[in-house]
């Protein structure tokens, strides 16, 4: 069997593994490595990532890439995704700079695959064809779930975030040509 190469593009770098969408992630890169080339582009809103840090995944991958998202540009996305209609985590994780610069790592490495983590990296990949989405799990549900945990003032502001996650996850889905999802 020919190894395909497959981009994979993550809201967070996957390593240390200290939350779950990172633990699901990097164990996913660790078995497909296996078989497959891995090219992975991680989008960072958090501190520097060490280089101990990359290298754990450059023992996987191919080439890893970091794309540092800045919080001038975090808070107009958001506001443009509260504008368009969109879930606030797609507008936080978006970037056209990033788009552009992703836009080109395609175009080098020219994959056979198009790996989407969660819906909050799916503008990036959603007009290729043999495109994957891993939505780790519902995040409509998991919003109405919590929206009591909120304070008074802000309840409602959730309330209209789940309904915006929940039309995106399900007219997202028809971009995507595979799905992967668990709860």
């Amino acid at each position: 069997m020919k190894r395909k190469k497959i981009i994979i593009i993550t809201s967070r770098f996957p390593f240390p593994l200290n939350k779950g969408d990172k633990l699901r992630i990097y164990y996913q890169i660790k078995y497909l490595a296996q078989y497959h080339n891995i090219y992975l582009i991680s989008l960072n809103t958090e501190s520097a990532i060490k280089k101990n840090e990359k290298k754990e995944l450059e023992k996987f991958c191919q080439e890893v890439h970091i794309i540092n998202l800045n919080i001038y540009t975090r808070v107009i996305n958001v506001a443009k995704a509260f504008v368009n209609k969109e879930p606030l985590q797609v507008g936080y994780f978006y970037s056209k700079t990033a788009h552009k610069k992703i836009h080109n790592l395609i175009q080098n490495i020219n994959p056979d695959y198009y790996y989407s983590q969660l819906i909050r990296t799916s503008k990036y990949l959603k007009i290729y064809d043999n495109n994957i989405i891993d939505y780790m799990d519902a995040f409509s549900k998991g919003v109405k779930r919590r929206v009591n945990k909120f304070p008074a003032w802000l309840k409602p502001i959730v309330k209209y975030e789940a309904k915006i996650i929940e039309q995106y996850e399900t007219n997202i889905f028809k971009h995507f040509n595979q799905h992967s999802i668990i709860t």
